[in-house]
């Protein structure tokens, strides 16, 4: 490479340079010295990072504007950067919070740079949920809720189901099982057409207190628990609330909640904290009159998949 000189070469200045003198050499050396120092203090220390997945390498003792020179340096720090990659690619496909990216240089410490949340994906089983282990020792231990009967939920095993609350409310004074062949518009029909349930085969079990339990499943060796119903005052089931049959609107007031125009005659459904409810009016009939809240009671309580008439009375 041809040196182009800085002053012209007439100049006559240039003459009495001698360039081979130490003291030139020691300026070009501090030179670099501040310019190294400057960059230095410009990088983030790996150890002042807040949390540890990239790591920042440190800046090499001898500056030449280029490559090591060494091959075997640089095929180190190549491999190094794939193994980063690499480890960099599993962390964000097992993450369920961050993204980050990792690249190692062999030191100890390092540090995170997080490039926010990952998506995630729910997904919804149809596998029956895994049966409680507790057993109620009385009939009052039993609480209707939205997606259950407390300690029971739906998605319980019917097998597991039946015999607790037989031994706490008797004998069932029906239980059967029937099979709804017909499918249309995603629902499932009785061999009449008269009725329907979400599954091809239901079990409806009654109790003599009125409460009667579904199971449904595709086949009669998976039932599984679907809904509730009950509508007798002699029940004592009650939900969390207190709420029972012959719960009278005056004192739930605040959590019942109904449409008067949807009612049929002297009678309207509502709901009660995601329970469906069926009030009946003894003043009237909600399209004509407003019956006074203390004159609408319960008369029914469910929650779940139930078997349905394909005909309504209204």
């Amino acid at each position: 490479m041809v040196r182009r000189p800085l002053i012209g070469a007439s100049d006559p200045g240039i003459e009495g340079i001698d360039r081979s003198r130490p003291g030139v050499k020691r300026s070009a050396a501090t030179l670099l010295a501040i310019v190294l120092a400057l960059a230095t203090s410009s990088c983030t220390r790996p150890e002042d990072a807040a949390s540890a997945e990239v790591s920042l390498a440190p800046v090499s003792e001898t500056f030449d504007g280029g490559d090591s020179g060494d091959p075997e340096d640089d095929d180190e720090s190549t491999d190094d950067a794939s193994t980063s990659a690499t480890t960099s690619s599993a962390t964000m496909s097992t993450s369920t919070t961050t993204n980050s990216t990792t690249i190692a240089d062999g030191a100890s410490t390092s540090t995170t740079i997080d490039t926010g949340p990952t998506t995630s994906t729910t997904t919804t089983s149809t596998t029956p949920r895994a049966t409680t282990t507790i057993t109620p020792d009385d009939a009052s231990d039993l609480t209707l809720i939205f997606d259950g009967i407390l300690p029971f939920r739906f998605g319980d095993r019917d097998v597991a189901v039946v015999p607790v609350l037989t031994d706490l409310l008797g004998a069932p004074a029906l239980d059967e099982l029937r099979e709804y062949p017909a499918a249309e518009q995603g629902v499932f029909l009785d061999a009449a057409g008269e009725e329907s349930f979400v599954t091809r085969f239901g079990r409806t079990v009654c109790y003599a207190n009125g409460l009667c339990v579904q199971f449904g499943a595709g086949a009669p060796e998976t039932l599984i628990f679907t809904g509730w119903r009950v509508g007798d005052p002699s029940s004592g089931l009650t939900t969390r609330d207190g709420l029972t049959i012959g719960s009278t609107l005056d004192d739930f007031e605040d959590l019942i909640t109904f449409d008067p125009a949807l009612g049929c005659l002297q009678v309207v459904d509502g709901s009660a904290a995601g329970i469906d409810v069926t009030l009946l009016s003894a003043d009237g009939d909600f399209a004509t009159t407003t019956p006074a809240p203390a004159a609408i009671s319960v008369v029914e309580m469910r929650a779940g998949q139930l078997p349905a008439p394909t005909a309504g009375d209204c």
